[in-house]
């Protein structure tokens, strides 16, 4: 694979041609052309001439990305209209700092065509006034949804126990591969068993009760679930893996 990189390295230009020199042959290179290569290894080791020839995305969930997904499900199922709040406040931020942004480029493209005296220019001091206005009144929603948004994480947070437990879990269910390459989950099969604990678990008024249903109800199913696709003899490894988990990451 090294020396197919070095190979690609030899570019040539002849003629208004544009080739590279693999082994004895040339090959027409288009500075257009693109590969795409991806590897069902969870955690491919690349060397440095890889990483500095190409662009390597890593697409594999992060215990951090998956509790905050994680916690999105929850106060969806939890305070529907609290995550609803928070996903029109994320789409009028970005709305509006668009805005913020072409407004922005319509006033140094103004200055920038502007001839001879600017402040004889009635039509330009006009449109620049009001675009001022504007841009002022967006800045002043971008700092309102910034405080509304500390607000909404604020109260989010309260149910963020029960994701950190949601993602250790998967976690624990991942890393039994270690043990048999046949003990494969998949992150869509387990956020199904996800919802279904949260919506079987006890109701409680009191958030701190609510949430150690949940937690209690997600740990029972998610240990259920892995005991039906694991050896009899991985059981007892299965349940102490869960409990060092639980130790070392919650506690």
């Amino acid at each position: 694979m090294n020396k197919n990189w070095m190979e690609l390295e030899k570019k040539a230009q002849e003629r208004n041609r544009a080739y590279v020199i693999l082994g004895d042959k040339e090959v027409d290179y288009d500075p257009n052309f693109r590969l795409y290569l991806n590897t069902k290894l969870s955690n491919p080791q690349y060397g440095p001439d890889v990483f500095s020839k190409a662009t390597v995305i890593n697409y594999t969930v992060t215990m951090k990305g998956l509790e905050d997904q994680l916690l999105s499900v929850i106060v969806k199922s939890e305070r529907c209209e609290l995550e609803e709040q928070r996903e029109f406040l994320i789409k009028e931020t970005s709305q509006n700092k668009k805005l913020l942004k072409d407004l922005e480029d319509s006033l140094l493209r103004e200055l920038a065509t502007s001839t001879g005296n600017m402040l004889d220019n009635v039509e330009l001091v006009n449109t620049l006034e009001e675009t001022k206005l504007k841009a002022n009144e967006v800045s002043e929603k971008l700092e309102m949804g910034a405080k509304t948004a500390i607000d909404i994480d604020i109260l989010r947070d309260g149910y963020r126990p029960a994701a950190k437990r949601g993602a250790i879990l998967f976690f624990v269910l991942s890393d039994m591969s270690s043990i048999n390459s046949m003990y494969q989950y998949s992150l869509t099969a387990y956020l199904d068993v996800f919802q279904i604990s949260l919506h079987k678990s006890m109701p409680d008024v009191v958030l701190k009760k609510r949430l150690q249903n949940i937690i209690n109800k997600l740990t029972y199913n998610v240990y259920t679930y892995g005991c039906t696709g694991k050896f009899k003899v991985n059981h007892f490894k299965y349940k102490f893996y869960t409990k060092d988990y639980k130790i070392i990451l919650i506690k």
